[in-house]
């Protein structure tokens, strides 16, 4: 291209080029935009074939909303108390103001998801079971206590 073109203008180029659906290396045929035409051609002009290479982003695997201070609060609710939900998370973050009321509760949620604090739960429910059964071995001499068939009473995922 380098400024050689035989339209009038470089919107009407963009909009030529747009026309022709392009065939891509692996074989799918894809038709772009104008704009996107443009754009390319104008990241071309300033920087050559360097300036059109994909880069990812800075702040990918990051979060842009949750200060680092917002994260460690988080993770320390979630060790002190580990059946803390998200909304609670979120919630006494804004009252202490360590979050901005503008941060969403799916936004907290998508962080401990992503950031393996949801495992503290799990393993929560894992102890709680086995101490169900420890309690149940050590009152069984005391009183009667129904185990539902062998089964401990623990509203835990884990029943044996």
């Amino acid at each position: 291209m380098q400024g050689f073109y035989t339209d009038a203008s470089m919107a009407e180029y963009s909009r030529r080029v747009a026309l022709t659906p392009q065939r891509l290396p692996d074989g799918r045929v894809f038709q772009y935009k104008p704009k996107t035409v443009e754009k390319w051609y104008q990241l071309y002009e300033k920087g050559g074939m360097e300036a059109l290479i994909p880069r990812t982003r800075c702040d990918k695997g990051g979060t842009r909303v949750i200060s680092d201070e917002a994260e460690r609060e988080i993770h320390r609710l979630r060790k002190e108390y580990p059946r803390l939900n998200a909304t609670k998370v979120c919630e006494k973050l804004v009252q202490d103001g360590t979050l901005p009321a503008t941060v969403s509760v799916s936004t907290v949620q998508r962080y401990i998801m992503h950031n393996g604090l949801r495992e503290i739960q799990d393993a929560l429910y894992m102890r709680l079971c086995t101490w169900c059964k420890l309690t149940m071995i050590i009152l069984k001499n005391r009183m009667p206590i129904y185990t539902g068939a062998g089964k401990s009473m623990c509203r835990s995922r884990n029943y044996t």
